[in-house]
């Protein structure tokens, strides 16, 4: 006799975890045409919706590389085939090229060194000043992070 009061065998089912599957709206990567400040923003959003995915053939992500680069990268990779071969070549050409820490840090620090003084202390237009500067040191706190 069981806890319920019956005779008859009871089965016991295994639940396991449950899951759940959730389809998430396409990504859609802003061309990269070889600008500093774009560089590691680019490149970091590159690898991680293209190039480390391993449910993704070698030439769809050559072909994805090569849809997404515009103006001198793109002129820097036209005459090589896009072939599964060639994927990492064309990485490797590229990185070389746009992805050199120093030279992105280079070019911010450039940058810095091209800005004028507040003349004012203003705090309105310091303010100002700084929105407009913003997406700059945004960009340079990540890059100098990953030193």
């Amino acid at each position: 006799m069981n806890i319920h009061g019956s005779t008859q065998p009871t089965a016991t089912v295994p639940i396991g975890p449950v899951t759940h599957s959730v389809k998430l709206p396409a990504i859609k990567l802003e061309p990269f045409a070889g600008n500093v400040e774009t560089s590691s923003r680019f490149w970091e959003q590159f690898r991680s919706s293209t190039d480390k995915d391993a449910s993704l053939l070698t030439i769809n992500k050559h072909l994805f590389l090569r849809g997404y680069v515009e103006g001198e990268p793109k002129l820097l990779v036209d005459g090589i085939a896009v072939t599964t071969n060639t994927y990492e070549e064309t990485n490797r050409i590229l990185l070389a090229r746009y992805g050199d820490t120093n030279h992105i840090i280079e070019a911010h620090l450039d940058f810095l060194e091209g800005l004028r003084p507040a003349k004012s202390a203003m705090p309105d237009k310091l303010k100002q000043a700084a929105y407009k500067h913003f997406g700059l040191w945004g960009k340079m706190s990540m890059v100098t992070a990953g030193c």
